[in-house]
Order: structure tokens, then sequence, then C-alpha cells
């Protein structure tokens, strides 16, 4: 389970296809973005984090819940959609960066015995695995970025790109 549509939610569905998952979900909250999260064909479904019978339906589609879920939104609503939507042991990885306190479900970590992780970079190992994986066509970047802008229209593009209703993941500015 991948909760974003951004382009970390987008290529971390592309890793974990690469790395096997059997089946894969995202969340998003901007109906355009999840749109192209399905044209992309990373998942096999996408849900919205508006629908309100959300964790039923995720449960439903994973056949019991989530072996890893990676967050790369990280707020109240997708820790804890992340804790409900994992099954037991299972590994919860926090992309995403909040500085907001907020409160979790922590009788259901404990009970399920939750592994929650957080990562805010990669080693240089898995930078040059990442190369290696564009290189043999295994990721295609240009599938992410929208068509290249002039540094004059870079204001518009970024406020296009936060609209919350644009699919935009990426935006390429040429000087």
């Amino acid at each position: 389970l991948v909760i974003g549509t951004g382009i970390i939610g987008l290529l971390s569905a592309v890793m974990a296809r690469i790395a096997g998952a059997s089946y894969i979900a995202i969340i998003g909250r901007n109906t355009a973005r999840n749109n192209k999260a399905i044209e992309m064909g990373d998942a096999e479904d996408v849900f919205s984090s508006k629908d309100t019978d959300l964790i039923n339906k995720l449960i439903k589609s994973s056949n019991g819940g989530f072996d890893k879920v990676i967050d790369t939104a990280v707020s109240e609503d997708t820790l804890n959609t992340d804790i409900m939507a994992a099954v037991s042991g299972g590994k919860i990885v926090l992309v995403g960066v909040n500085y907001a306190k907020f409160p979790i479900l922590s009788a259901l970590i404990v009970g399920r015995e939750l592994n929650i992780v957080g990562s805010i970079a990669y080693t240089s190992e898995e930078f040059d695995d990442c190369m290696a994986l564009i290189e043999k066509g295994k990721i295609d970047l240009e599938k992410y970025a929208s068509v290249p802008i002039k540094l004059e229209g870079a204001q518009e593009a970024f406020e296009r790109l936060s609209s919350g209703v644009n699919q935009d993941v990426k935006i390429l500015i040429k000087p």
C-alpha cells in the first residue's frame, strides 16, 4: 500500500512492483492525480482518501491487509490508515515529513506488533541501484514530468502543481 500520489508515492509504487509486490494499491486525495496513478499502471487499485469506507475497501482488496505500507504524506489521517490497513507484523515506512503532533492508534501498533520506521533519503548504493534501473529501462522518468516550461511560467506552474486538483506530479523548467 502506498499513501500519496505525488512523485514519491508514484515512484514508490514502481519500486514496489520491481521488488516483486503481488498487489499494489495507492491512496490519494487529489482526484486528478488518482486518475493519473491509474493511467501509469503501477498499481492495481487507486483509492480516494476521502472515501468514508476506505479501511473496509483496503482490507477487502488486499485479502486482509497489507504486509508493507509506504506513507509519503504522513498526517494524522494517513498514519492511522496505515495502522488499520497493515497486517499483524506488518511494516510501515514513513517517508513524508510532518512536524505536527497528532494522536495515533497505539493499541493497534502494539497489538498487531507493527514495525514503523522512517526514511528520509537514500544511500549511495540505493542511488546507484536506481540509476541502474533507469538505465535498463525499468523506470521511465519521462512519464512523470509535464511538458517542460520556461522560467517565466514557473510561478503559474507551481501554483498549478500545488492546487490539489491538477494531475501534474513533476514540472521541468528549461531556462
